[in-house]
């Protein structure tokens, strides 16, 4: 999907809020915010309804904005039950 300029509105809004909570000082860290965000508003905009995401940072700055789960997790064996 493209990242239109709603996407980048809320992107910006969401960028603003994820500094507030995440520690300062983390290798990457303000382009993986940016990033984050940039996913986050583009899915939200776009419609989607949940975000699955494994990185916790990212979960808790999507619910601001969506539902989010983290990932399934699967058996050793793929048929596993």
């Amino acid at each position: 999907m493209p990242f239109d300029i709603e996407c980048c509105s809320l992107a910006a809004e969401l960028f603003l809020v994820g500094q507030t909570m995440r520690p300062a000082g983390e290798v990457d860290g303000r382009k993986t915010l940016r990033a984050d965000a940039m996913i986050i508003a583009t899915a939200k905009m776009k419609g989607a309804r949940v975000l699955y995401s494994n990185d916790e940072n990212c979960r808790n700055l999507a619910d601001r904005v969506m539902k989010s789960e983290d990932l399934p997790t699967m058996g050793q064996n793929l048929f596993d039950v």
